[in-house]
């Protein structure tokens, strides 16, 4: 009976019960903040994957778009400065991948082998373009030449879309 016990004993027992609570209580806190941080962490790495592959996609634009840049101005200044921008735009596109990679699960990995492949069949096909482009040097004013380059770009334009589509689905994942 607690009739029999005195104050001091009742008190320490209130006490004890409470100490117990407030550990059960801290216990709770720590493991639901401990998820909570990783939760976050997480949503943090999605968030950076969902923005590579956006850039991913912006990068994928600039190389085509440079391109249909050199079927539209073949000169020689146009074709440095636009060799040059697919250099940048490569670079970049490959350090990209390779940070997906690194943080990727196997679905992922899967879909980022797709936009892999995709890009390097796209790369042969904008190569050939800017050789073309090249080949034709000086003749490339007329429109014989500028036929040639345009055709060039027209046959790169479905490994293009195909990279295009590969990386929207990475995005969309």
């Amino acid at each position: 009976k607690l009739s029999n016990l005195r104050i001091s004993s009742k008190l320490l027992i209130v006490i004890g019960v409470l100490a117990l609570a407030m550990i059960g209580i801290s216990v709770i806190s720590v493991t639901s903040i401990s998820a909570l941080s990783d939760r976050t962490s997480d949503i943090d790495a999605t968030g950076k994957e969902a923005l590579l592959g956006a850039q991913l996609s912006q990068n994928v634009i600039k190389l085509n778009r440079a391109e249909y840049h050199v079927a539209a101005d073949p000169s020689p200044a146009a074709r440095k400065e636009i060799a040059k921008q697919v250099n940048d735009e490569r670079k970049i596109v490959v350090d990209r991948l390779g940070r997906l990679k690194k943080t990727a699960n196997d679905k992922q990995l899967k879909l980022l082998e797709t936009v892999q492949s995709n890009y390097d069949a796209y790369v042969k096909e904008l190569e050939n373009t800017l050789r073309t482009a090249e080949k034709l040097g000086d003749q490339t004013h007329t429109d014989a030449a500028r036929d040639m380059i345009l055709k060039s770009v027209l046959q790169s334009a479905t490994a293009a879309n195909r990279l295009d589509q590969s990386v929207g689905l990475y995005a969309d994942h």
